[in-house]
């Protein structure tokens, strides 16, 4: 006989007569179980993906519909709006657009115990036939099974699904439990986990090329660690971490010093509060092992005069990824900078040539732009150039006569990878409707022919590109460099 009390985050009593045997249960999380008698946890804290994405999917039996799920910490799948910041989602690829169906958030699990195996209930949020879709995910224990499997049983009743979790972390005593606290360490730069990981954000401390992100009305300007100075003298933001520019004014929205970290649905929330008290900043600090070299910053949400919500995604952000001090490159003029490690110097003087400058051309669903680039010189492309004249990067609509300027020379700064100190990037602002350029310089000592290559546009109007040449590596410093630079030859693509 099973008796079952579903207590979403509270006490969960499952009491199983066998032999007098009396086995309690208490739920700690969305995705964390005690066991009361032997004290040991099961948690799905392991299988967690802390990137947003899903961290396990299955298909039903007809392959017309998808099962998204990510435990303990909530995901989206884009481009849907219905299943945004959920823990699984349900796609029906059988229609174009696909449809998505939430099936249920965090705050929702409930643990289940039947037939000695135990469960976790979620619930959707949209009314569906009188009542709501459900997900009903059996954990199944196996010691062997590193890689979780997810696989789709059944529609039991209308709107039910049931599906089984296969893995490692559905044993008790096998994973540890998604983070609850995170305490700041010396400097307010990295915080500590109740795990005992780190989050250091020391790497991404480069106030001589701060992080921009750009809104509709304003220019948001952000360095961790360090205060930083934006705007002319009295006027402008001193020694700040963030400042706000819009329409000529420039406002403090939090120093370094009074940083703060609490934790979000296992997201690590990092919170600057301005000198005044007046303004605040939340920044959403996501692990993204992809954003190697620079950090990608995106507004989030709704914005209010008082405060601001900013996402930053690196590698910076995961556990125990980045211990190394932050390495600066201090400009030299608009192609060269100086890293201040001694490692060298790179410079792109010898890949000049305004008159026939770096093409490229977007890929998949941008096919219809041209880009141009050239280090150094500015440079106005043969037609049309109603906007690009005298630029870094130009940005041409194929077929059409407009054109865009990506980037203007004199605002070159430089950034050092926070992952290798041989990788930098360039980046570009002043284009029309405040397009940036990310030029990131791909060594390649064998390279004798550059190569500019487009990435991708992320956030919007801010155009990533790679440059592999023998002139993107660092080289030592000539004391007296000679005058003569071998120019690239003029050809166009």
């Amino acid at each position: 006989m099973t008796l079952t009390f579903k207590m979403s985050f509270r006490v969960l009593l499952v009491m199983v007569f066998a032999g007098c045997a009396l086995t309690d249960f208490v739920q700690l999380d969305s995705c964390s179980l005690r066991d009361t008698t032997t004290n040991e946890i099961l948690s799905l804290g392991g299988l967690a993906k802390k990137d947003k994405t899903a961290a396990v999917s299955a298909k039903d039996s007809t392959g017309q519909y998808d099962y998204l799920y990510n435990p303990c910490l909530s995901f989206t799948a884009e481009p849907s709006t219905q299943c945004d910041n959920v823990a699984m989602c349900q796609e029906d690829t059988g229609h174009q657009p696909i449809r998505y169906y939430n099936l249920g958030n965090q705050s929702t699990a409930t643990f289940l115990f039947e037939n000695n195996y135990h469960y976790i209930q979620y619930t959707g949020s949209e009314i569906f036939e009188g009542g709501h879709r459900t997900a009903i995910v059996q954990l199944l224990c196996d010691e062997t099974a590193v890689e979780p499997k997810l696989l789709f049983i059944s529609e039991a009743e209308k709107g039910t699904y049931r599906l089984v979790l296969q893995s490692e972390c559905a044993c008790f005593g096998k994973c540890k439990q998604v983070s609850q606290t995170c305490t700041p360490q010396s400097g307010n730069c990295a915080c500590e986990l109740d795990t005992g990981e780190l989050i250091n954000i020391r790497s991404l401390n480069q106030p001589s090329a701060p992080m921009v992100v750009k809104t509709p009305t304003s220019t948001v300007t952000l360095n961790p660690c360090t205060g930083i100075n934006v705007g002319p003298g009295a006027d402008g933001c001193r020694d700040v971490t963030v400042c706000v520019q819009n329409a000529g004014t420039y406002t403090d929205y939090g120093v370094a010093s009074r940083a703060a970290y609490t934790l979000q649905n296992g997201h690590v929330i990092l919170t600057y509060i301005s000198q005044d008290s007046s303004k605040r900043t939340n920044i959403e600090l996501v692990c993204d092992p992809g954003q190697r070299h620079y950090p990608l910053v995106t507004i989030q949400g709704q914005q209010t005069p008082s405060e601001i919500n900013l996402e930053l995604r690196s590698v910076c952000a995961c556990p125990n990824a980045c211990f190394n001090p932050p390495v600066n490159c201090d400009r030299i003029d608009d192609c060269s900078c100086r890293l201040d490690d001694g490692n060298g110097v790179f410079s792109l003087s010898n890949l000049d040539n305004p008159a026939a400058p770096f093409l490229a051309r977007g890929g998949d669903k941008w096919s219809n732009y041209t880009y141009y680039y050239n280090p150094c010189t500015p440079f106005t492309p043969p037609e049309p150039n109603d906007n690009c004249t005298a630029v870094a990067g130009c940005q041409l609509v194929d077929g059409t006569n407009e054109d865009f300027s990506i980037g203007a020379q004199n605002t070159a700064s430089f950034r050092v990878s926070t992952a290798e100190s041989d990788v930098l990037t360039m980046m570009y602002t002043g284009g029309n409707e405040d397009r940036q350029t990310f030029v990131q310089l791909e060594c390649n000592a064998t390279k004798e022919i550059p190569f500019l290559r487009y990435v991708y546009e992320e956030p919007i109007h801010a155009y990533h590109f790679v440059l592999e040449s023998k002139d993107s590596c660092p080289k030592p410093e000539m004391k007296k460099p000679g005058n003569a630079k071998s120019q690239r030859p003029r050809t166009r693509l």
